[in-house]
């Protein structure tokens, strides 16, 4: 499986030094030795010296660049090492430096978890989102605690814990109300994104009622959130094309889809997430031409998430099988370029 050449590159070599600096360039996924466990598992020497908490901060933020531009090779390269020098300056903070530390700690451990869900790695993103709620407690912040609580979420739906992740959804939503009454954009941008997981949870589980009530309370949240935090209502309306599509109502997802422009989605991996639930439900509709044009779409400006991620793989094989009559002459050429089994 292609997730498995990705995984194998959140490594280090096995049994190296992981040193503070600029990481080496990012070899391809299939040609690195050791997954990302070497480093959670402690089978890699971390980082001695004190490290700099502004190279840190600025390590993170590059690497969640990398993901958001959905360049997973880069991302391999940068994620042992990132993970390691976090726990390590974690572990060395002083008690006033410790809530900092945690922090970024925190929101590492969210980003290591994202890369695993898409790769759908469900039980080291188990442990990584367990660490991550633990680092949370240290670091006292309510966004941050809403965020943490979404990935939890993710995980436990992911892990067949569908009813635990919507109180867990819930419970964060009545939190970050009650101990901020969302005074600031960033705040109720968060209780937008906690609604919009919540509502597909619930069409993961058929409530539908549920669903469209949450993603009406998530897009209210939205539009008092702005457009520049993050959150808005062409994201409510991306997760409207999700839910519509995990309720199995293909109709109204290709709907939606034709009513969003995925150019005003901020990043490459909404863009590329918009183009995945447009071809599966298209597919879901037997209009396999139109799915397979939405595929090349995706691939056109996220090259990496088709040909690292389950769901295009899945997507690719369901496809040739429906294709007997070789309607689509390019379809086979496509597989053979993402590494699709024939």
């Amino acid at each position: 499986m292609r997730r498995r050449e990705v995984l194998g590159g959140l490594a280090g070599l096995v049994g190296s030094t992981l040193t503070v600096g600029t990481p080496a360039s990012a070899p391809p996924p299939d040609r690195v030795v050791t997954s990302l466990e070497d480093v959670l598992l402690g089978h890699c020497t971390p980082p001695t010296s004190l490290i700099d908490s502004d190279w840190l901060r600025t390590m993170l933020a590059h690497a969640w660049s990398d993901f958001r531009a959905c360049r997973y090779a880069r991302l391999s390269a940068r994620l042992p090492q990132l993970v390691s020098a976090a726990t390590a300056s974690h572990s060395m903070a002083t008690a006033g430096q410790r809530p900092s530390a945690a922090a970024t700690l925190a929101r590492t451990y969210h980003l290591t978890t994202q890369v695993l869900v898409k790769l759908h790695e469900d039980g080291m993103a188990w442990s990584t989102m367990d660490r991550a709620r633990h680092a949370t407690r240290e670091a006292d912040d309510p966004l941050l605690y809403a965020e943490t609580a979404r990935m939890t979420a993710i995980v436990l739906r992911r892990t067949r814990h569908g009813q635990r992740a919507q109180q867990a959804l819930i419970g964060a939503a009545q939190v970050l109300d009650e101990s901020t009454r969302l005074r600031s954009a960033q705040q109720a941008a968060a209780y937008g994104r906690l609604l919009a997981t919540a509502a597909y949870t619930a069409a993961l589980a058929d409530r539908r009622d549920t669903a469209r009530e949450l993603l009406h309370e998530a897009d209210e949240a939205g539009r008092r959130s702005g457009t520049r935090n993050g959150f808005a209502d062409v994201d409510v309306m991306l997760y409207r094309i999700g839910v519509a599509r995990a309720l199995n109502d293909f109709g109204s997802a290709v709907q939606y889809a034709r009513e969003l422009r995925p150019v005003q989605l901020g990043t490459v991996e909404r863009r590329a997430r918009y183009w995945e639930d447009y071809a599966l439900a298209l597919h879901g509709r037997g209009a396999y031409a139109e799915s397979f044009r939405a595929l090349l779409a995706a691939e056109r400006i996220a090259p990496q998430e088709v040909r690292y991620r389950p769901w295009a793989q899945h997507l690719t094989v369901a496809l040739l099988n429906a294709d007997r009559r070789r309607a689509l002459p390019e379809l086979q050429g496509f597989a053979a370029r993402i590494g699709t089994p024939l």
